[in-house]
């Protein structure tokens, strides 16, 4: 039995944000590429995680949030969070 291939999504980086609004041409002098960034208009959701700390502030090399560990959070909801 053949199973479905799975869903890649890029997650947003610090990086990618500021690429996102950096309106310089790129060393071609073409447009920076940003659709990997914009989603589809049916996808309402955002990907977060997070890691238990115990009221302690993270730590450098604690590690970062791994694709096992997102979970989908829709939009209205994760606004009223944040």
């Amino acid at each position: 039995m053949l199973s479905e291939p799975p869903v890649v999504r890029a997650v947003l980086r610090c990086k990618d944000l500021t690429e996102l609004f950096d309106t310089t041409p790129d060393l071609c002098g073409a447009d920076t590429d940003i659709s990997r960034l914009v989603r589809d208009g049916d996808d309402n959701d955002v990907r977060v995680f997070w890691h238990e700390l115990g009221g302690q502030p993270p730590l450098p090399e604690m590690p970062s949030g791994s694709r096992d560990e997102l979970c989908a959070v829709a939009l209205h909801r994760f606004s009223a969070l944040i």
